[in-house]
């Protein structure tokens, strides 16, 4: 018998034969994990039978099941009922796998335990994605996180093993003109009924292609026909949705700080002090936005502080932006006070593969009391650190004459906009407001006049 897999995968196809070789070919080159894969075709017309036996004669790990009539997403159960491996991996034929993909998703398994149903996609659509923000909230363990979803996560995902022994299977939704679909929300739905968390990934693992606009309008009466059988959004909310993608704007999405982390649109909603949060760009909800951790390097080289101070870290990526401003800047160090232990690792580690542990400071406090004496010309408040009075009070504390503190995640709490709003007028700080999606604030200590 072959190396037992860690990841079992089921691609499911019906027609679409060119989609399927771009998401067969893409899977051979980016899976590296030990895997086995098995394609099931629904009774296809339109030769996918011959690239599925085409890419069968080169691969021959890749085994073919062929149905004899179209069984919906219940066909699945076909592949999996074959599978040996720790993670079932399902997979619809208009993906296009990314590099890395099996890797990243094992590890967050193995991190969060109650992990039972895991998306192959982020929580906010990709620019060229015709789909909405889907409501979800950040899960962590250390700095590894996952965003758990309010609802469901569509069929391209990954299950433990230990659901489908315990009876979980896919099932169908029958559509009008007999078109049969995998039946999502019940799937997710058995999963969190076995006590599982289901999950969208940090980012996309994989480019979805059946998504995008131009996909959509090249096979536009396929698509129709599907999503009138998908009763939570019809063909009326898919045409809406495809209307509302070609009024919308195309950012550039790139941090010119970590040109190689992912980044995605804003995940927050639409406010009166951030009317399009999707302009914006986001490494994840808990670090600040790529244009805030940008902005942070920007003001640090700016002002050139002999000491910059950093209330919660988080993954570090403003930890380091920081720190590369006071590198360039020839002076200065940063004090960082993040009081989980587990994060001031990855801080420690992020700053030393960068070259900047020299600059950077990491005790372990944790209450405020144990830094008397700080001074600072810049302090950075991180939103995950909640913003209570003797923590405010301690950053009016810390600030030189001149000193700016900039506070980033004021909007992500009710009345907080509010409490910092107060605290700046006590202390006679000036104030500036920021109108990002998250909510950004400068307050200046006077001292230094024009």
């Amino acid at each position: 018998m072959s190396q037992q897999p860690l990841v079992s995968t089921v691609v499911l196809n019906w027609n679409r034969a060119d989609l399927l070789r771009r998401t067969l070919e893409s899977y051979r080159e980016a899976t590296t994990v030990p895997h086995e894969l098995f394609i099931v075709d629904n009774a296809s017309t339109d030769g996918s039978r011959e690239v599925i036996e085409a890419f069968c004669r080169d691969h021959p790990q890749a085994q073919a099941i062929y149905m004899d009539e179209n069984r919906g997403g219940e066909a699945f159960n076909e592949g999996l009922a074959r599978a040996r491996g720790r993670l079932l991996h399902l997979s619809e034929n208009d993906l296009e796998y990314r590099p890395g993909w099996a890797g990243e998703a094992l590890e967050l398994f193995e991190r969060f335990p109650r992990l039972g149903q895991l998306s192959l996609f982020g929580p906010v659509p990709e620019d060229e994605e015709v789909w909405e923000p889907k409501p979800c909230r950040l899960i962590r363990a250390g700095s590894r996180f996952v965003y758990e979803a309010a609802g469901n996560v569509g069929t391209s995902s990954l299950l433990r093993r230990e659901l489908w022994e315990a009876g979980v299977r896919v099932h169908n939704i029958e559509g009008p003109g007999g078109v049969r679909l995998p039946n999502d929300p019940r799937l997710s739905e058995e999963v969190r009924r076995a006590g599982y968390l289901v999950a969208w990934a940090p980012r996309y693992l994989v480019r979805n292609l059946g998504h995008e606009a131009e996909e959509f309008r090249r096979r536009e009466d396929y698509y129709r026909a599907n999503y009138a059988a998908k009763p939570w959004l019809g063909e009326e909310g898919w045409r809406r949705r495809l209307e509302a993608w070609e009024r919308s704007p195309r950012p550039r999405r790139a941090s010119r700080l970590f040109p190689g982390e992912p980044v995605s649109a804003e995940l927050g909603a639409a406010a009166s002090r951030c009317r399009e949060p999707r302009l914006w760009s986001m490494f994840d909800t808990w670090s600040p936005e790529v244009e805030t951790v940008e902005f942070l390097h920007a003001l640090a080289r700016l002002l050139k502080p002999e000491r910059v101070v950093e209330v919660g870290a988080w993954r570090g990526l403003g930890s380091e932006a920081l720190a590369r401003a006071l590198h360039e800047n020839g002076r200065g160090r940063l004090l960082v006070v993040e009081p989980r232990e587990d994060l001031r690792r990855e801080v420690a580690g992020r700053l030393e593969a960068a070259g900047l542990a020299g600059i950077a400071e990491l005790p372990a406090v944790t209450d405020f009391g144990q830094l008397e004496g700080v001074r600072a010309g810049v302090v950075v408040w991180n939103r995950d650190v909640a913003l209570e009075a003797a923590g405010l009070a301690w950053v009016a504390g810390v600030l030189e004459p001149g000193g700016v503190a900039v506070l980033q995640g004021v909007a992500d709490e009710p009345g907080r906009a509010a409490r910092v709003e107060r605290w700046a007028s006590q202390w006679g700080l000036r104030r500036m407001v920021f109108p990002t999606p998250r909510g950004l604030v400068l307050v200046q200590r006077p001292g230094v006049e024009g």
